[in-house]
């Protein structure tokens, strides 16, 4: 058993002179003091005063936020159903410039229809690529030139390549050289294939001249090279 520590007690010096705190340390302690005083309740209700200004700042950013994340993740599944249910022959021809987009036609129809390219000198021919269907199928598609007035051969010739380019993915192979033969000499006929069917079109737009000196009738010409698929494929 342990033996007990005698309790020694200390008397005060009251010689020595009382110390004096310089009045910042001193406002320090009345200020620990006030903070200390003050009830749990009153210090939590005044903290959630003071903040809430800043929760409804976060509030109403969080909530723009949401409505922005969810207007964009809306787009995306609606792009991503769109792409899905819409086929690839409006882009048949992106490579040799000739791209487009799908639009919803008032009659329920789907169509695609490229920008313009130009041809020729000044620009006097133009080229353009459409394709026309519905979401599920594509039925048609076709290119399409405007011959000017000078430089015609130059311009079937190119309206040739273009349509190379597009039979390759439509029937899965060339053209019969046949088809360039009648595109030059001015004719218009059609040739069936197992996947799809080819057609040339000749389309002439007269326009009558006001120039006295220019009497006569002169005008424009659409020649056109149509893949139309077969139901069956």
């Amino acid at each position: 058993m342990k033996a007990s520590k005698p309790i020694t007690w200390h008397k005060s010096n009251l010689s020595e002179k009382p110390v004096h705190f310089p009045m910042s340390e001193r406002n320090l302690r009345t200020n620990a003091f006030a903070q200390s005083s003050v009830s749990p309740e009153d210090s939590s209700s005044a903290s959630t005063s003071s903040l809430a200004p800043y929760y409804i700042v976060c509030s109403a950013f969080g909530l723009m936020f949401y409505g922005i994340f969810t207007l964009f993740q809306g787009d995306v599944a609606l792009d991503g159903f769109q792409t899905s249910a819409l086929s690839d022959e409006c882009h048949y021809l992106s490579h040799l410039g000739l791209s487009g987009q799908y639009q919803h036609q008032r009659d329920g129809s789907v169509r695609c229809q490229s920008q313009v390219r130009y041809l020729g000198v000044n620009n006097q021919h133009t080229l353009r690529y459409m394709a026309v269907g519905s979401e599920g199928v594509i039925e048609e598609m076709r290119v399409s030139l405007r011959l000017g007035g000078h430089g015609q051969a130059n311009a079937v010739d190119e309206l040739i390549r273009f349509g190379q380019s597009l039979s390759l993915p439509v029937i899965g192979h060339t053209m019969p050289a046949e088809v360039g033969q009648y595109l030059r000499e001015g004719h218009v006929g059609h040739w069936d294939f197992s996947r799809a069917s080819l057609y040339i079109e000749r389309h002439h737009y007269p326009v009558q001249r006001v120039v006295a000196s220019e009497s006569g009738e002169s005008g424009y010409e659409d020649i056109e090279l149509v893949f139309r698929k077969n139901r069956v494929h």
